[in-house]
């Protein structure tokens, strides 16, 4: 959202720094924060990836739980389709 007497291009900065903040941090207020406070907004992002690599793993795991279920009825689907196919084929031979 632009704000009257901005450019395009201060609306894009503007939203920029907004997100950094969204993340935990803005970039040009890092300097002037104490040690503590980076230490913080440092253990803030740890927390959120860490987070997020849990929820990938947990992700991860069901897709393979998935594949694991899945695998063995498809061969059996086909290997069955095959045999009906095989079945039919020697049908219309006569």
């Amino acid at each position: 959202m632009m704000m009257a007497g901005k450019s395009a291009g201060e609306d894009v900065a503007v939203a920029g720094r907004m997100s950094l903040k969204s993340a935990g941090e803005d970039v040009a207020v890092a300097g002037r924060m104490s040690l503590e406070e980076q230490l913080d907004v440092m253990a803030r992002q740890l927390n959120e990836i860490t987070g997020e690599l849990s929820r990938q793993r947990e992700e991860r795991l069901r897709w393979s739980e998935l594949v694991a279920d899945v695998v063995p009825l498809a061969k059996q689907s086909m290997t069955t389709v095959t045999s009906h196919l095989e079945e039919d084929a020697c049908n219309f031979d006569d």
